[in-house]
C-alpha cells in the first residue's frame, strides 16, 4: 500500500497530466474520463468493490478499467515506486 504522501503526490502528478494530455485517445476514449476516474479513486481511497459501483454508469468500462488498473498495478503494489505511475500517464498534446 502506498502512503497517504505518495497518493497525494499521485493525484496531483494525475491532474497536471490531465490539463495536457489530449483529450481522446485513437479509438476514441476519453482520456480525461479515465484520468477522473483514477484521480477519483485515489481521492475517496476506493477499494475495488467501490470502483465498479462508483462507475457502474461508464459506457465502455474504460474509466472503470483505468482506475482498477491503477489500484492493482500501483496503490497495492508494494515493488511499484512513483517512477512507475509515469505508465498510468497519457500523451500530452
Amino acid at each position: 500500500m502506498k502512503t497517504q504522501e505518495q497518493i497525494n503526490e499521485a493525484i496531483e502528478i494525475l491532474k497536471e497530466n490531465r490539463k495536457v494530455c489530449k483529450s481522446h485517445n485513437m479509438f476514441n476514449e476519453s482520456n480525461h474520463d479515465k484520468l477522473d476516474a483514477q484521480i477519483r479513486m485515489l481521492e475517496e481511497n476506493m477499494d475495488e468493490d467501490e470502483i465498479y459501483e462508483a462507475f457502474e454508469d461508464d459506457e465502455d468500462g474504460s474509466a472503470a478499467a483505468a482506475a482498477e488498473q491503477l489500484y492493482f498495478d500501483w496503490v497495492n503494489d508494494d515493488f511499484a515506486d512513483m517512477d512507475d505511475l509515469q505508465d498510468f500517464l497519457y500523451p500530452i498534446n
